[in-house]
């Protein structure tokens, strides 16, 4: 698989970089078809984020997130070829703020937005930097991505390496990593997108014992080039501002999420474990069946402090209860969310 993934990166290379880009959208398209579960994870996030946006819209935004991503791939694959045109079309937003980043005591804080190991491998060259990456599943993209990132001057650490992290930050090199994984068994809770969530605490922490400043950045596309934006630096000087420091960095990321919602893996379950929840319970008007349906929502609600329950009755035919009956038995797992057969069985009342 290693020298497949070594094959596919030189034939890639010899391709114009606009026509491979055209390969990266149309393999996001056919991994949009045939991932179910990610696009209806994707769907579901998305729609939890913007309420306001039509079905469309959200259907919208899921199938260019796909595109990006299968963009991005395809970029990966050519970053050895593209090095010098990279580096040459990275645009620097604030080259003051950037200049103070490469002068060390800094981390790099962003999200799966753009092309992120593009922009990783254009700063590697640019100053002594490292990055925390997930160890992946398939080993020979692993060795590839980490061939990859050391060509280009780039270190890497694992997430569960501490001693070597702890190495780099003595010898003064710049930190990478992201701000949207990692949180699962976190107990650090803050807000984003309007919903209480369990926060990653790596940077955060480790901006506090090593005296680092926190740079919030994203990268995103424009044309063949690339824009990085860097935010003004965070201190953390004490554990009892990590939820105001964490407040500032989820709202950094989420008004660029709604200004370029294409650019994000929507699909990573980084909502999984949102505290309040709107639950609405259908009643049918029959007692035995409300009691069943609200004794599983305050059982949710429970676990999920701050979540709020509506009840609302409904006068349903015998028509209207089989087609619901027929709509249920069909509608998992290959439901996505848009609630049409819904509504179509209810009516717009």
């Amino acid at each position: 698989m290693y020298q497949f993934l070594k094959i596919l990166s030189k034939f890639f290379s010899i391709l114009p970089r606009s026509f491979s880009l055209q390969v990266g959208k149309q393999l996001g398209q056919i991994f949009y078809f045939l991932s179910s579960k990610k696009k209806a994870q994707a769907l579901k996030n998305v729609r939890l984020v913007f309420p306001e946006k039509s079905f469309s819209e959200v259907l919208n935004i899921v199938k260019e997130s796909f595109k990006n991503f299968g963009m991005s791939l395809i970029e990966t694959l050519r970053v050895p070829e593209d090095a010098e045109f990279l580096r040459k079309n990275l645009i620097i937003e604030d080259k003051d703020l950037f200049k103070s980043l490469k002068s060390g005591s800094s981390i790099l804080c962003g999200i799966h937005s753009g092309s992120w190991e593009v922009a990783n491998s254009c700063l590697g060259g640019q100053f002594n930097y490292v990055i925390i990456a997930k160890k992946q599943k398939l080993t020979s993209w692993d060795r590839f991505l980490n061939e990859l990132r050391k060509s280009f001057g780039l270190e890497v650490v694992y997430e569960d390496d501490l001693r070597s992290l702890i190495d780099f930050l003595k010898k003064g090199y710049v930190l990478g990593l992201v701000f949207d994984h990692g949180s699962g068994d976190s107990q650090f809770y803050s807000s984003f997108f309007g919903k209480v969530l369990p926060t990653p605490t790596g940077a955060l922490k480790l901006a506090c014992k090593f005296k680092r400043k926190i740079f919030p950045g994203v990268i995103k596309r424009e044309g063949l080039s690339f824009r990085l934006e860097i935010s003004k630096p965070l201190r953390v000087e004490k554990k009892e501002k990590f939820p105001q420091k964490a407040e500032i960095l989820n709202n950094y990321f989420e008004n660029f999420l709604k200004k370029h919602p294409f650019e994000y893996l929507w699909w990573y379950k980084r909502f999984k474990r949102a505290k309040n929840l709107n639950i609405l319970v259908l009643s049918d008007g029959k007692p035995g069946h409300t009691k069943q349906s609200l004794s599983l929502a305050k059982l949710i609600a429970e676990k999920r402090r701050g979540s709020f329950i509506e009840v609302v009755k409904l006068e349903l035919s015998k028509l209207q209860r089989f087609w619901l009956n027929v709509v249920f038995l069909f509608s998992c797992p290959k439901c996505f969310g848009c609630f049409r057969c819904l509504r179509v069985i209810l009516g717009k009342d």
